[in-house]
């Protein structure tokens, strides 16, 4: 990967006073990458990286070339009043601008985040550890990811100890999902791979509100291979436990509360569900799709 700016140290502040700008120019980016999210030289505008005790306050981004900020090997971060916007002015699409990614980082802290962005609003990736998202407001995006993880065969990654409260989703395609490679590798990375080991657990989503979800408001999938692969769903050896979704309240623009599908060779224990009868639906068959969930809590798969 390649980055427009990098900075890093220790007892950093990092103020932009509500008007200092990162401008990525995106535009030329989303046009040029033409719906291909990975395209080799695409930049992440910002990444925070070997970085402890810091505070980034009161930042804007807009038109993102690629992720907007990545944070790997950063611990006890303070991310307050960001505000992103990565928004296509053509027909190109803004895939793989995610709000922010997390690799290596423990004690990281997001509040009062805006992010509109064509992908993850956040995302937590590999060895992401004691992740706080509180007082945030998406727009549009896939929500709050877990992963992508598992892509490299035979490395040992884990997620834990997640927690988003006090969210607002419009329009986004999940509230927030789970999702790893196969258990089988399939082509090379970035835009292949599996095989990878590891866990995510002690996840907790709670206190968001939702409006027209395009999707579902949980998700989970253990199905992920790119360059056209297909298949290999039940593979995975990565341990998906412990993921709570709820309270919420709002309504989901399809008939589906939830699609759960967990690797036949590793079924997710510990999923849970609470206070979901504030969320409507179309229709009234409020469906929720199980695979390979193990005595599942607060809810009933239909299928």
């Amino acid at each position: 990967m390649t980055t427009a700016w990098m900075l890093g140290g220790n007892r950093i502040t990092f103020n932009g006073y509500g008007t200092g700008t990162f401008d990525g120019n995106g535009q030329i980016w989303y046009d040029f990458a033409n719906g291909v999210g990975n395209l080799a030289g695409r930049p992440i505008n910002l990444m925070i990286t070997n970085t402890t005790d810091s505070h980034f306050n009161n930042l804007r981004f807009v038109q993102s070339q690629f992720w907007t900020m990545a944070i790997k090997n950063a611990e006890d971060v303070l991310l307050d009043s960001i505000y992103i916007n990565s928004t296509s002015s053509t027909t190109a699409s803004t895939i793989n601008t995610d709000g922010v990614d997390t690799f290596y980082a423990n004690r990281i802290t997001f509040r009062n985040w805006t992010v509109t962005c064509g992908d993850d609003n956040i995302s937590t990736k590999a060895n992401s550890t004691n992740i706080l998202i509180q007082d945030s407001v998406f727009h549009a995006g896939r929500g709050i990811a877990i992963g992508s993880i598992g892509q490299y065969p035979g490395v040992y990654e884990r997620v834990e100890n997640v927690t988003a409260e006090r969210v607002t989703c419009f329009g986004s395609t999940y509230a927030a999902y789970v999702k790893t490679w196969t258990g089988i590798q399939q082509n090379f990375p970035p835009n292949g791979g599996g095989g990878g080991l590891g866990y995510a657990r002690n996840i907790t989503f709670r206190d968001f509100d939702v409006f027209n979800l395009t999707d579902s408001v949980a998700f989970i999938s253990q199905c992920t291979s790119y360059s056209g692969a297909t298949g290999g769903c039940d593979t995975s050896l990565f341990q998906i436990s412990d993921v709570t979704w709820g309270p919420m309240v709002g309504n989901v623009a399809s008939p589906t509360l939830a699609s759960l599908q967990c690797s036949g060779s590793a079924p997710c224990p510990g999923i849970r569900f609470v206070d979901f009868d504030a969320i409507g639906t179309i229709g009234h068959s409020r469906q929720i799709t199980c695979e390979n969930i193990v005595n599942p809590i607060g809810f009933n798969c239909t299928s």
